[in-house]
């Protein structure tokens, strides 16, 4: 989605949910290649790594709140009486099909020339990734593309939100019943799907959109204040480093919640570093889980200076982050940015010099 001035605290947000996901990931690259850490030993022993796996989780469900606030403010901006179906549903393609093919095509190509999976088993899972059905097709994530998984429960969530919002605006004052009803039979159909699905995942969605409707209706309190950076630091934390539970909805709508009422945290959350990986976050995703895996296979046991798995892999982090943000940065610009902001890949070029100085020189103030 187009991001807006309005909602900079969600876009640094979604920067936080972003980086949460690289986390996991790049140690999960840097262990399947290291000569030197067994993962098993790893996982169990590890307390940073134990923190990691929680973590890239709970990353994908602040995506899908974001994702459930930003759909529910949007239609009711627009309102139904002008709502056409057809017309959102080519706007969401559009948003998101063009960069999704181009990392399908890039690494199907890859994999083809890899030759780490067999043709017709890459082609299969290339036109089930492309009709983003890859889970109900092979009950498995895209072998060509494994993040996509949380792009096809989000497509499924594309589908019906309109039909979703519209009977809560038909119900007006039992809009809170319906969102709660809703919210609670998610939680106990949780439990019953083992495969990835909007059913699943829906409690996650719920909170954003509950949050949205308070944003919209004004029913939301505007009041910057202290109790509010504290409420969300605890809200946060307890959210990323416990286990995934059917109350993780409820410290998501803290999250959201208080997100907005931020006074300590407010320049935190207004950094150019975080709006910048919020606004690209999306071509982040696609790519970074391949481009992790290249770059450790080529460096994850050159680069060891030191004797214990959460130096070594931190070290190894802080050199190529910004070394997989900066290969990303070009495929964002030609494949996403023209879609988002209908610029040419010129006209992002010639304003990336101007954005990176004020990027990096308000980080370096903050």
């Amino acid at each position: 989605m187009k991001s807006s001035n309005k909602f900079k605290e969600l876009d640094s947000l979604r920067a936080i949910a972003v980086l949460l996901v690289l986390f996991l990931h790049f140690s999960t690259a840097f262990l399947f290649y290291s000569h030197t850490y067994d993962v098993s030993v790893v996982d169990s022993e590890s307390l940073l790594r134990q923190a990691q796996l929680i973590m890239g989780a709970k990353g994908v469900f602040l995506f899908f709140s974001l994702s459930g606030f930003l759909i529910v403010y949007l239609l009711k901006l627009k309102g139904f009486n002008k709502f056409n179906y057809r017309t959102y549903i080519i706007r969401r393609f559009w948003r998101l099909h063009p960069p999704y093919v181009a990392a399908l095509v890039i690494f199907f190509i890859v994999h083809l020339f890899l030759g780490d999976y067999d043709v017709q088993l890459l082609v299969q899972s290339f036109f089930a990734s492309f009709f983003y059905s890859h889970d109900l097709v092979f009950n498995h994530w895209s072998y060509i593309l494994p993040v996509a998984w949380s792009l096809e429960v989000e497509i499924q969530f594309y589908l019906i939100a309109p039909l979703f919002i519209y009977i809560c605006t038909k119900l007006k004052s039992l809009f809170f019943v319906f969102l709660f009803f809703c919210l609670l039979l998610a939680a106990s159909l949780y439990q019953f799907f083992e495969f990835r699905n909007l059913v699943k995942y829906l409690l996650y969605f719920i909170p954003g959109m509950f949050i949205a409707e308070l944003y919209f209706e004004k029913l939301l309190l505007r009041r910057k204040s202290i109790f509010f950076d504290v409420a969300f630091m605890v809200s946060f934390f307890a959210l990323v480093l416990s286990e995934p539970s059917i109350f993780d909805s409820l410290l998501l709508l803290v999250v959201f919640y208080s997100v907005f009422n931020l006074k300590l945290l407010n320049k935190f959350f207004n950094n150019e570093f975080l709006g910048f990986i919020g606004k690209i976050s999306f071509s982040v995703y696609l790519l970074h889980y391949p481009l992790f895996h290249l770059l450790m296979k080529l460096f994850a046991n050159k680069i060891l200076f030191f004797d214990a798995y959460e130096y070594d892999m931190l070290f190894q982090w802080f050199i190529f982050f910004p070394i997989t943000i900066a290969l990303i940065y070009p495929f964002y610009l030609i494949f996403e940015s023209p879609y988002v902001n209908k610029l040419t890949f010129t006209g992002n070029l010639k304003g990336l010099i101007l954005k990176t100085k004020i990027m990096f020189r308000n980080a370096v103030k903050f």
